[in-house]
């Protein structure tokens, strides 16, 4: 029972990754302050990462940030810096999918699909600026579940 939990909570951390990665990229359809607004947003979801419903949470949190940062404007609750303890303060979130945000993309990139960490690992590595770097995992257990 604790590996699947291991298991969920790795996989909901690279899915926060995958979203925090996708923030970066919008931060460019937004204004200098609400730049500034998502970067505070994204550090301070970042910071909860201990308990599965904060996990499930925080990440319903930040895909609602992906979406508006996607239309340019940042609204309630994100139009003001993040002042709350726990984030079920932070106020009403709309139900929303990964479709929602991900319409091209409805899978996990394969490497997060096939990794027994689900791509946490990759995800929290530096992108350098030139070049590449490789990277190889060696399992235990074979590639075909």
């Amino acid at each position: 029972m604790a590996t699947a939990a291991k298991v969920s909570a790795q996989s909901l951390n690279a899915r926060f990754q995958m979203f925090r990665s996708k923030m970066q990229e919008n931060l460019s359809n937004l204004s200098e302050n609400d730049k500034v607004l998502a970067i505070k947003w994204v550090d301070k979801l970042s910071g909860f990462s201990t308990k599965m419903s904060d996990l499930e949470l925080r990440n319903n949190i930040i895909m609602y940030l992906v979406f508006q940062s996607t239309t340019g404007k940042l609204t309630a609750p994100f139009n003001v810096p993040p002042n709350f303890s726990s984030l079920d303060k932070v106020g009403p979130i709309p139900d929303m999918s990964k479709e929602d945000i991900f319409p091209d993309d409805l899978k996990l990139p394969l490497i997060m699909q096939n990794s027994p960490d689900h791509g946490a690992f990759l995800v929290s590595q530096p992108i350098p600026k030139c070049g590449a770097f490789a990277y190889i995992a060696i399992v235990s257990r074979p590639a075909n579940k």
